[in-house]
This record gives structure tokens, sequence and C-alpha cells, in this order.
């Protein structure tokens, strides 16, 4: 099996230590168990793996898609063996490729220090012997430039960052004025306008040797215009509006470049099945990747199951198309926008579809608004402006003629008989593009669903009327889902001509009452869905398209408006609960590599804070909220906060399975419960009105409308009024939207694959070649789009200079292969005797520690050395065995900083950064005579090594200095109180007394699993008056990330050597509140609909762009500091391709 080992850097390897047994402790007398033994299985070896593509001995014989009879497709199921953690896979048929299989560590290696060697060769095909050499000859790498040297410059500019700092300069001299073609003659002639004109010539021929082409096209489209009370004849015979400008490139021809180009080799072209082998050898489902979900399963059978020609034999796959929209703004200030289309392929791993730099994300589309004339137009038509009713249909008629014009004749072809194309791995295959999932936030989505904003039933899915949305997760809520999914069927069809009809044909309004009359019951709009045009005949469901929205609907949405709500509710206890609040958040320890972030100092006013500060403010809450509120609501909004926090946990899985998603259902009906009770009675228990900022924020705005109104220099009349009462509003989509979750994971894989953050972050990239257009209106898009193919070419380029070149020397990084890494030479080194006269004299370690901080150094490393289970401070060692150690020079080495790799529950390599400093708290595996508790936690206070020569006999003959690396820890002991899931608190620490012989201790490295983060317990400080008081208890945050979360609730497929802990973990059921006497009927009356319309507002808010509120103080802005201590090497990003920081 794969087991991590330590870092090469610590020296010769320790032999293996065995299984620990009890101990009697010469010091306390009493009978304890030292740390278990912790083994870091690695997810995969640096070779092939021994599972792949072995099917099972019982199995029968694969047949090559060659033999398959031409009239009838058999797919015969292929299954692989289940490797050294279980997991095993039940391919739809024999794969022509299977791409993991040679990758090895380097494509689970996440963290930016890891030593990789970069993409390893792909897999080749099983079937089809060898792959064609697709590499690009030396001398065609420059023939879109003038010169090679126009070329280095190019691909230097249009990489990168768009502001040039030091790490883009040395760049530039690095790889680009280094190159051996780069002319300082050619330099002098350098026209940058002439190279993307040549540039631009040459992507007007796809035969070239990067078979990139431009692609781009303007076309424009063409709506009905409809006036209430004017007939026509016929809709054909109403005006039209002709809207110029949309920039598109044809889907088929993005599905065939991409499967035409090497990358191809890296998709799951044949889906599976993926199952478990737990611990006590059930055979689960896991559902990850879009490539794995029963739905791709279906669309593989399905296309396979269509009539083949005589002749044809080519294998048949899914173009597994996942499609992003949403607009964005594309400056701080005026008023620039872009509404673009994105396409990623769900034949692609979202490990790489979700990094900005892997351009996996294909713009595909840029869309106009309506003409800023509208108005003008309409009324040379009509004589008088469109009523705002007439304008919103016009928008959705503008979303459906774009998609018309996308879905055209050509994708519609492919869709029925598929894309011969050559694949870039050699073979032949017919494509079939299908729609899995279209991620877009509530107002677009309402768009593309050509349904009513905020009506009678607000979502795209079901049609759960909008009384009942806060019944969310009971069980006739659970029921309805299902028996009322929105289908796209003739009734439907028929329900949209007639409404149409009497729009255009009788005059009748928009929102007149005979078409309310006709369409109000499913919230249905009067335009026809271009998706349904396209494919009723298909049997196609467009409603299925439209996927669940973490980031829009729950961080941006219940949780903030939970959150917002308990701020209305601290200001109306009154006292200094807001201020303790924000005082709390900013005293929460950061963790990670960004995971946790320094709080702002005013976490309360939420100002400037985009979808991740949300979550961090949610999975550091319950500490922090604990004691602001008298004792019976502090339960009430402490459980509330517990159940958010693991339903959220829950849904940011990477990786489920059947248990998983078993806890997911419970975890979603008693977050149902625990929030209807939280607003009978915590809600109910206190009056709550708007914040005092947005209070203030109204009044100003109030005045400088009546200043208006009087006249320029006019003193207006006061226009203050009381604030606003307010209340917690669950009749909200967003809401609803939750219990959704489980069941979208069964059907198309975990929410990170289709989560709108992909869409957001790709907005960068648009917003980054904003500067360097025109500005104008009619020249910016068509700049952006040149850009755009500008750089898929360039990016090819640079990939093939790349592969030319020799890799520059850098700086040594770490193997993922290791466990753990402490650096090969230290900076400091003291004499032992002298370092510990000094520790006294500073007073930060106690008497005890210092006096016996040698003897217990030497027992720990004894018993390392002679292979006991031994815990630092409890075997018995005389003093003549001490002796058989000695310190070379008696000298200590001093480190700061201890790397932690490990293997994550979703099967990626990871790592921590133990920092006594500033990230000092660790876990290691308890061994206790009772299995209670998993793990065990300390605090490192120092990192060492010490060259040990040692005696392993009487012959007093020492050996050769031996390295040894080790931790001095203080450690935390658990507290009595309740905690676990079904008590929903987090477990409680305290430090040992300082005198205390348990206190202090050392450790082998190599034991630690990973780094913890550990909260203050803010409400029991030494001294409840006195904020800087010591606080006496931690909190173990088990929601600071998924990982973390899956170590305490059990059943992580990459957490073997916890696998012995699962069943324990998983018997502990969520807590659920006391049953509720009416399944929802005591829910409130619904809360003004302008509560709604804010909640939507702020959907249109990009993932990084902050929530700026009009009029309030901008001297209070604090932005999210990087974290002490965290590593910023501008050489790496920009080396990655991220720019300088």
């Amino acid at each position: 099996e794969n087991i991590a080992g330590a870092s090469t850097d610590a020296g010769a390897p320790i032999p293996p230590i065995p299984d620990a047994h009890a101990i009697n402790s010469v010091r306390s007398g009493r009978r304890i168990r030292i740390p278990a033994r912790y083994a870091d299985y690695l997810p995969a070896g640096p070779t092939n793996l021994p599972h792949f593509p072995l099917p099972p001995p019982d199995s029968p014989p694969n047949r090559l898609i060659d033999d398959i009879p031409n009239d009838q497709p058999i797919l015969i199921p292929y299954q692989t063996q289940p490797d050294s953690l279980g997991l095993f896979r039940i391919y739809a048929e024999k794969p022509t490729l299977i791409p993991t299989a040679n990758e090895g560590l380097d494509a689970i290696a996440d963290a930016p220090t890891f030593e990789t060697r970069g993409n390893s060769q792909l897999s080749q095909s099983q079937i089809v012997p060898g792959l064609p050499s697709q590499k690009i000859r030396p001398e065609d790498i420059f023939s879109p430039f003038s010169s090679p040297t126009a070329g280095l410059l190019m691909c230097w500019q249009y990489s990168g960052s768009n502001s040039k700092s030091s790490a883009e300069m040395k760049r530039l001299t690095r790889e680009f004025l280094d190159h051996d073609q780069y002319s300082r003659e050619d330099m002098r002639i350098f026209d940058d306008v002439q190279e993307k004109r040549l540039i631009k010539e040459y992507l007007q021929d796809r035969s070239n040797p990067f078979r990139v082409e431009n692609g781009w096209r303007c076309s424009s489209v063409k709506i009905r215009l409809p006036k209430e009370k004017v007939k026509f004849p016929s809709e054909e015979d109403a005006p039209e509006l002709e809207i110029t400008g949309v920039h598109h490139r044809s889907l088929t021809d993005v599905i065939t470049s991409v499967f035409e180009d090497t990358i191809v080799s890296s998709f799951h072209l044949t889906p599976f099945h993926q199952q478990w082998k737990t611990a006590d050898d059930r055979a689960i489902n896991v559902y990850s990747e879009a490539f794995s979900s029963p739905a791709f399963l279906e669309a593989h059978a399905e296309i396979n199951a269509l009539p083949r020609d005589p002749g044809d034999n080519l294998e048949r796959v899914v173009a597994s198309l996942m499609m992003w929209s949403d607009g964005t703004h594309l400056a701080s200030f005026g008023d620039a926008s872009l509404w673009p289309f994105y396409l990623c392929f769900g034949n692609q791993s979202k490990y790489t579809r979700g990094k900005p730099t892997a351009s996996a994300c294909h713009h595909v589309a840029y869309i106009p608004n309506l003409p800023d004339d509208f108005q003008d137009r309409y009324g040379r038509l009509f004589d008088e402006a469109s009523s705002s009713d007439v304008y919103t249909h016009c928008k959705r008629e503008l979303m459906q003629a774009i998609w018309a014009l996308l879905l055209d004749k050509k994708f519609m072809d492919a869709y029925r008989n598929g894309i011969i194309i050559r694949c870039g791995d050699g073979i032949t295959r017919r494509v079939f593009p299908r729609f899995f999932t279209y991620s877009a936030d509530y107002p677009e989505k309402i768009l593309l669903a050509c349904i009513k904003f905020l009506g009678e039933c607000p979502c795209p899915r079901c049609l759960i009327k909008k009384e009942d949305v806060p019944k969310m997760g009971t069980k006739i809520d659970l029921e309805n889902r299902q028996a009322t999914q929105r289908v796209d069927d003739e009734r439907r069809h028929r329900k949209v001509e007639k409404a149409r009809r009497l729009m255009f044909q009788h005059g009748v309004g928009i929102n007149g009452q005979r078409i309310k009359k006709i369409l109000q019951d499913e919230s249905l709009v009067p335009t026809r869905n271009a998706f349904s045009i396209r494919f009723l005949t298909y049997i196609f469901n467009f409603f299925s398209m439209f996927v669940v929205d973490l980031l829009h609907e729950f961080e941006l949405g219940v949780w903030k408006a939970i959150f917002i709500h308990l701020m209305r509710i601290l200001f109306a206890a009154g006292g200094t609960a807001v201020q303790e609040l924000n005082y709390r958040y900013r005293q929460v320890p950061t963790f990670g590599r960004g995971t946790i972030r320094r709080f702002h100092k005013n976490a309360s006013a939420m100002k400037r804070l985009a979808a991740r500060d949300f979550e961090d403010l949610l999975q550091c809450a319950i500490p922090v909220f604990e004691g602001l509120l008298p004792p019976d609501q502090n339960t009430i909004v402490l459980d509330l906060l517990f159940d958010l926090a693991t339903w959220h946990a829950y849904a940011k899985l990477r990786v489920h399975t059947d248990d998983t998603l078993a806890f997911f259902d419970s975890a979603t009906v008693i977050l149902g419960q625990s929030v209807r009770k939280f607003q009978r009675t915590t809600c109910a228990y206190y009056h709550t009105t708007e914040l005092p900022s947005k209070y203030a924020a109204r009044g100003r705005r109030q005045s400088q409308l009546a200043l208006k109104q009087m006249g320029s220099g006019t003193i207006g009349r006061s226009t203050t009024s009381n604030p606003k009462v307010k209340t917690l509003n669950l009749y909200t989509y967003k809401y609803h939207a939750l219990a959704d979750y489980p069941n979208t994971i069964r059907r198309v894989g975990t929410t990170d694959s289709y989560s709108t953050q992909p869409g957001e972050l790709e907005h960068r990239q648009s917003k980054r070649r904003y500067p360097r257009t025109g500005k104008k209106k009619d020249q910016m898009l068509v700049s952006m789009t040149s850009q755009e193919a500008q750089e898929r070419l360039i990016e090819k380029v640079i990939a093939a200079l790349a592969a030319q070149r020799n890799p520059r020397p850098r700086r040594t990084r770490l193997s993922p292969s290791d466990h753990y890494s402490i650096a090969k030479y230290a900076r400091t080194a003291d004499d032992i005797t002298s370092w510990l006269i000094e520790r006294r004299e500073v007073g930060d370690l106690c008497d005890l520690a210092i006096e016996e901080f040698i003897p217990r150094l030497k027992d720990h490393l004894l018993a390392r050395l002679r292979n006991i289970a031994y815990d630092g401070d409890e075997h018995d060692f005389t003093d003549a065995d001490r002796t058989s150690i000695l310190f070379t020079d008696n000298k200590i080495f001093h480190h700061s900083i201890l790397r932690v790799n490990y293997t994550t529950y979703d099967l990626r390599r990871e790592q921590d950064t133990i920092n006594p400093r500033t990230r000092a708290d660790i876990m290691v595996l308890s061994h206790e005579d009772e299995k209670t508790h998993p793990y065990w936690y300390a605090r490192v206070i120092g990192i060492f090594h010490v060259n040990v020569e040692y005696c392993e006999d009487d012959t007093r003959r020492y050996s050769e200095p031996i390295r040894m690396d080790f931790l001095f820890v203080r450690w935390f002991r658990r507290d009595s109180s309740p905690a676990g899931w079904s008590a929903k608190r987090l477990q409680r620490l305290e430090f040992f007394d300082r005198d205390s012989p348990d206190a202090y201790g050392f450790l082998d490295p190599d034991s630690v699993v990973r780094g913890i983060h550990l909260i203050p317990s803010f409400h029991h400080r030494t001294d409840p008056q006195d904020l800087d008081s010591e606080c006496r208890f931690h909190y173990v945050n088990i929601f600071v990330d998924r990982d973390i979360f899956m170590r305490f609730r059990g059943g992580g497929i990459g957490h073997k050597a916890t696998r012995d802990w699962d069943e324990i973990l998983q018997l502990e059921q969520h807590g659920a509140e006391e049953a509720e006497a009416e399944e929802g009927d005591d829910a409130p009356d619904a809360a003004e609909e302008e509560e709604e319309w804010e909640d939507i507002e702020d959907d249109l808010d990009d993932v990084d762009e902050s929530d700026d509120e009009e009029d309030e103080d901008e001297d209070d802005e604090d932005r999210v500091i990087a974290d002490e201590g965290e590593e910023l090497d501008d050489d790496i990003l920009a080396e990655e391709g991220y720019g300088a920081l």
C-alpha cells in the first residue's frame, strides 16, 4: 500500500513504530495510552494504478466497438477491481480512453508548494495502441507573427496580469528576452498593431498548425412588439424590433475544436458508476464528477440507443455541455457592462474546470441589452412609451431570441445525428452534444425558464406555491416537490400560444386578467422558450437544467439574510452585544492558505464582503455568538448556527456517498425545523427594525430628494421617520431551494461542478481585457472578441514554447509523497543548556518543564530509536539508558515552519503549515481505553531537530550523527461539556495546568494528522469584564473546511487511517428539533416583498465585488488583510500564470 513517509530532507529514516500498548506512568501513576500511530495513505502511486484497466475474473469478455453489430448496439458493462482504498468503477462499456491512468500524485497535488513534474503524459488508448504526435513543429511556433521576437513580446503582453509588476518583468527577462530566437534588430521594428493584424489574418484559416480560428461572428435578432389595446391580424403582423451587436460563436465549432485538441485526452468519454467498499464490506455509491453521474449515464445510453446507419460503427460519446451566464460590470465607475455566455464540458474533471488558469471556460456569446433608444423606437411605432410590463417582456424575448440563434440548424443536426470528429487521441468518434446544467443566479434563471419573477410558483424546477415556501424540509414539502416537478409538454405550449394570441390578436395586456387566468397557476409568461421549441420532440425537459446555486442561494442568500437579522436582534437586545461581536470576530485566528482570513474590524457592518467572507462568518459564528443573548435565546441561536454550518458543509462536499447524502437529507429537515423555531421564538421575542446604517442612509436619501423638490438652496421640511420594522422573511426562492440540493447531487454530481463561482471568476478575464478596448460601446465588444481569439492562440504558442525549452532551475519544492517536511538547514542553533536557562529567565515555560526537558527529550528519542510505543514522557527509562544517547555538540536546531501533507476525503493531496507563532494547533490520533473521541490536541511551542549519536549496546561505540525531528508541545484536554452532532455544540478544550507533568511533551512530526482551527471561547474569560483577559476554553472548529468536517463526521474515502472510527462517528445522528405542531402551519404572514427585491438585487453582484452601501462612511473600510506569516510568492504565482499579487 502507498504510505507517505517523512521528507527526504529529514535525514535517515526511522523504523516504523509498532502498535501502541498501555504503559504505566512513573510520574502520575495513571494507566494511559499514547497517541495512536498515524499512517498517511497516498491516494495514488507514481506509476500505473494496478486495478486499471483489468476487469474482474468473472466478468464477460470485453468486445471492441468494431465488433458490435451495426443494427443492435450492445453496451457491455466493464468493471474495475477495487483499489487500495476500496474504490471501483462500473463503466457503461469498455472505455477507449482512461485519462487518469498514468497521472499519479501530480494530478491530485493541490498545494502550490508541492514539487510536481507537470502534466505527465496522459494515458494512451487501451484499444488503439499509441497516440499520434500532436506536437507543433519548431518552425511553426512563430508563424502567426512577423518575427520570433515579435511573437515573444506578444506572448508576454497577453499572458500574466495586466499590471506588469516586478514579477512580470522577471518573467519577461527569464522566459522571453532570454530566448534563443530573441533579436535586438527585430525589436527595433516591433509594432504591436501590426502583430494584432497578422494574428487576425492568421486566425481566418483554421488549417493553421495550431488549429485555432477566430470563430466570432456578429449577428442580429428580431423580436415582436406588443401594445395593449392594439390588435393585429396575427403575431407576424406586429412590428419588429431588430437588436444588433449579438457577438457569438458556433456551439458546434467550439465542440469540434475542443474534441480535436489534445486536451480531449484528459476527457472522460465513457461514463461510469463509481462505488466504494466500506470497512463493513458494503458497496455504496459515490457522487462527485459530472461524468460519473446518473444523468451522464442516461445520456450515454440514450445516444447509443439511437438507430445507426449501415456501416456506422463509430464509438458514440456525449459532449456534456454545462452553461453559465451572468451580467457583470467591467469597471468600478460608469455603466460599462458585459453579459457573457460561458460553456464548460462536463467530460473534464471539475478540479481542472475550476481553475481559471486552465482556460477550460469557453466564451460563446456576448449578448446586448435592449437598445438605449428602445423607448424612442417604441414611441415612434405606437405614439407613446412602453409600459414596464412591455419592457420586461421584451427582455425575456431578447434572451430567448439569442438562444434560438445559438441553437441553429447546424447544432440541431449535431444534436440529432452527432458530429464525426477525429479526436485529439487519434480515434474518430461520433460526438453528441447534450445540455446538462445551466448555472445562473435567480433573475437569470427566471429569464431562461420563462416564468414570472417572484410569482405564485417562484421555483424554476417545481410548482410549489409561494405560501408553502416556509415549509421547506417538512414531509409534505418534500413530497410535493417530487409530485409537482415542472415539465415541458404540449399542455404548457398550448397555454403560452393561447396567451400570445390574446396579447397580439386581441390587444390584451401582458398582465391582463385574461392572460393571468391562463398562466398564473404555474407563474408562466407569454414568451416562447427557445429550448422548448428546439427540443420538445427530443423528450428533453429544459427545466431540469436549472441546478441549484450555493453561492447566491445560501452564502449570499439564506445565510446572509439570517446574519442580517441576527444583527437586528443584537441591536434590539441593546447593551454592547454588537461591539462584543465585532471584537470577537477580530480575535478569531486565521487558518490555512486563505481558508479563514482575518476578519474586518467591523464585521456587523458587512461592508465590502464577498461570498467567501460570509462563508467565513458562518464557519466561525458559534463561539462568537455564544452568550450574547439571554440563555433561552442563546440556546436557540447556537442550535440554528450549528445546523446552518452543518448543512453548508454537506452542501459543499466535493465527494458524496450514499451515507453522507442520507445525513444531508436529515440535516436539511433539521435545518428547516431550526429556522422555523428561531422565527417563532427568538424573532418573535424581539422588536426588530432596520439596521442603523440602513436607517441613516434612507434618511439621507429622503433629505436629498426633499431638497431637490424644494429647489436649490431651499431648506426642505423634515423627512425623518421611525425605522422600518423588519422581520425574517422565509417566503423566498432561496430558502425554498435548500431542499433540492441532496437530490440534485444524486442526479448530476456535487455542487462544485456547477456552482456559479467558476462563472463569476471567469468574469475576471473580461475585466482584464476591458482596459485594452476602445471603451466605446460599439467598439468594445469587437475588441473583446478579438482579444479572446488572440489569447486562445497565444496560449497554445506559449505551451509550444514551454515544450521546446528546458525548464529553468527552480527553488526546491516539497514532494507530495512525504507526510511532513522541515527545512534541511536551520537558521538558528543553540546550546541546549544555555537555551533552557534563557527560557527560565524569560518565564515562558514552567520550572518543571525546564528541569525535565532534557530527560524527557532523551526518553522520547530513545523510544523512537528502540521502536517503543511512547508518548514523550511516560516511559520509565533509567539514567543509564539515557547515557546511550548524545546530542552532537549539545546543539538544538530551531525551525519556524512544519509542513504536514495529508490525503483529503476526496482523494486530493493537500498541506497544512504549522507555525508556532501563528498557526500552532495540531491534532493527533487518540489512543484511549474507550473509543470516545478520535483525536488529541496540542499547541506546538517549538519545532526542532537534534543530531543524535546513539549507542545500541554496551560497547559505548556511538553511531554517526542521525538527524531527528521533534515537536515540543503543550497538551489540551477535552472538557466534559456536551458536544457533537446530537448536542449541536463544538468540542471544548482547555490546557493542562502549567505545573502538571502532563502539560508539556514531545511529538514525532510523523504522528501529526493535520493542523486544527481552535477558536477561543470568548464567553468563558477568566475576567468577564476584561476583554483582554485569557479565555479558559477553546472550541474545535469542525466546520473550518470540508476535510476537517469529514474527519469528525466519518466516512471520508481518503481517510483510510481512521477507517476504524467511521462506524463510531456515524452512529451519532444529527439532533432534531422538537416535533412541530403542524408542519409549517405556524409560519408567519408574508413579509414585505421589498425585502425579497433586496435579496435578489444582491444576486447581481459578482463574487468578488463588494456590497457597497450608498452614503455609508468610507473611513471605516477595512480590507481583508493577508494572514500573518502567509507566503505570497510573486515568482511562483507569475510562473503559474496568475501574475503578481
